[in-house]
Protein backbone atom coordinates (compact mmCIF):
# COMPACT_ATOMS: atom_id res chain seq x y z
CA UNK A 1 0.00 0.00 0.00
CA UNK A 2 1.53 3.41 -1.13
CA UNK A 3 0.89 6.70 0.43
CA UNK A 4 -1.47 7.79 -3.20
CA UNK A 5 -3.36 4.62 -2.56
CA UNK A 6 -4.37 5.48 0.81
CA UNK A 7 -4.49 9.07 0.57
CA UNK A 8 -6.30 10.25 -2.98
CA UNK A 9 -9.45 7.13 -2.52
CA UNK A 10 -9.57 8.79 0.99
CA UNK A 11 -9.86 12.51 0.05
CA UNK A 12 -11.65 11.37 -3.11
CA UNK A 13 -14.83 9.66 -1.77
CA UNK A 14 -15.14 12.10 1.37
CA UNK A 15 -15.46 15.06 -0.49
CA UNK A 16 -17.64 13.48 -3.27
CA UNK A 17 -19.90 12.12 -0.72
CA UNK A 18 -19.66 15.98 0.82
CA UNK A 19 -20.57 17.22 -2.16
CA UNK A 20 -23.67 15.14 -2.77
CA UNK A 21 -24.73 15.74 0.71
CA UNK A 22 -24.76 19.41 -0.16
CA UNK A 23 -26.76 18.92 -3.47
CA UNK A 24 -28.99 17.24 -1.61
CA UNK A 25 -29.41 19.80 1.05
CA UNK A 26 -30.27 22.01 -1.97
CA UNK A 27 -32.60 20.21 -3.17
CA UNK A 28 -34.64 19.94 0.26
CA UNK A 29 -34.23 23.57 1.47
CA UNK A 30 -35.31 26.74 0.05
CA UNK A 31 -32.69 29.00 1.22
CA UNK A 32 -29.60 26.58 0.60
CA UNK A 33 -26.68 29.50 1.36
CA UNK A 34 -28.34 30.41 4.85
CA UNK A 35 -26.68 26.51 5.53
CA UNK A 36 -23.67 27.84 4.75
CA UNK A 37 -23.77 29.51 8.14
CA UNK A 38 -25.17 27.59 10.33
CA UNK A 39 -23.19 25.23 13.02
CA UNK A 40 -24.18 21.92 14.38
CA UNK A 41 -23.34 23.36 17.81
CA UNK A 42 -22.46 26.56 19.11
CA UNK A 43 -18.77 25.70 19.75
CA UNK A 44 -18.26 24.12 16.20
CA UNK A 45 -17.36 26.23 13.01
CA UNK A 46 -20.26 26.92 10.63
CA UNK A 47 -20.45 24.82 7.41
CA UNK A 48 -18.70 27.00 5.11
CA UNK A 49 -15.27 26.62 7.45
CA UNK A 50 -15.33 22.89 7.66
CA UNK A 51 -15.91 22.50 3.86
CA UNK A 52 -13.00 24.93 3.10
CA UNK A 53 -10.74 22.62 6.08
CA UNK A 54 -11.93 19.68 4.41
CA UNK A 55 -10.64 21.13 1.54
CA UNK A 56 -7.30 22.77 2.71
CA UNK A 57 -6.88 18.64 4.04
CA UNK A 58 -6.84 17.54 0.87
CA UNK A 59 -5.04 19.80 -0.77
CA UNK A 60 -1.76 19.95 1.86
CA UNK A 61 -1.80 16.70 2.20
CA UNK A 62 -0.98 15.43 -1.63
CA UNK A 63 1.61 19.03 -1.50
CA UNK A 64 3.67 17.79 1.27
CA UNK A 65 3.84 13.83 0.25
CA UNK A 66 5.20 15.18 -3.06
CA UNK A 67 7.68 17.61 -1.15
CA UNK A 68 5.77 20.60 -2.81
CA UNK A 69 5.64 23.98 -1.29
CA UNK A 70 2.16 24.92 -0.40
CA UNK A 71 0.55 27.09 -2.93
CA UNK A 72 -1.55 30.29 -2.37
CA UNK A 73 -4.73 28.85 -3.38
CA UNK A 74 -4.89 26.68 -0.57
CA UNK A 75 -4.06 29.96 1.88
CA UNK A 76 -7.04 31.38 -0.29
CA UNK A 77 -9.33 28.17 0.98
CA UNK A 78 -7.34 28.50 4.55
CA UNK A 79 -8.76 32.36 4.58
CA UNK A 80 -12.12 31.83 3.38
CA UNK A 81 -12.64 28.78 5.92
CA UNK A 82 -11.31 31.71 8.68
CA UNK A 83 -14.30 34.17 7.31
CA UNK A 84 -16.75 31.51 7.35
CA UNK A 85 -18.64 33.21 10.20
CA UNK A 86 -19.11 36.61 9.10
CA UNK A 87 -18.59 35.62 5.16
CA UNK A 88 -19.94 32.04 4.37
CA UNK A 89 -20.24 32.27 0.80
CA UNK A 90 -22.81 30.54 -1.18
CA UNK A 91 -23.35 27.02 -1.69
CA UNK A 92 -23.09 27.35 -5.22
CA UNK A 93 -19.11 28.58 -4.28
CA UNK A 94 -18.37 25.02 -1.68
CA UNK A 95 -19.34 23.07 -4.45
CA UNK A 96 -16.92 24.80 -6.96
CA UNK A 97 -14.60 24.63 -4.11
CA UNK A 98 -14.89 20.72 -3.50
CA UNK A 99 -15.03 20.12 -7.30
CA UNK A 100 -11.40 22.04 -7.41
CA UNK A 101 -10.39 20.22 -5.25
CA UNK A 102 -11.34 16.78 -6.40
CA UNK A 103 -9.62 18.05 -9.76
CA UNK A 104 -6.13 18.59 -7.87
CA UNK A 105 -6.48 15.08 -6.96
CA UNK A 106 -6.84 13.59 -9.76
CA UNK A 107 -3.76 15.74 -11.17
CA UNK A 108 -1.14 14.97 -8.35
CA UNK A 109 2.13 13.03 -9.33
CA UNK A 110 1.33 9.77 -7.44
CA UNK A 111 5.21 8.70 -8.11
CA UNK A 112 6.13 11.97 -6.18
CA UNK A 113 4.08 11.44 -3.40
CA UNK A 114 4.85 7.69 -3.07
CA UNK A 115 8.59 7.98 -3.39
CA UNK A 116 8.35 10.84 -0.58
CA UNK A 117 6.27 8.63 1.47
CA UNK A 118 9.77 7.01 3.06
CA UNK A 119 10.15 10.54 4.62
CA UNK A 120 8.96 11.52 8.31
Amino acid sequence: MTPSHLLIPTYRNLLTALGNWLRKAAEQVDDTNSLMAERLAPDMFPLSTQIRFACVQAHEGGHRLMGNAIPGTVEDLLNEGRAGGEQPGTLAQALIRIDETLAALDGCDTAAMDVAGDKP
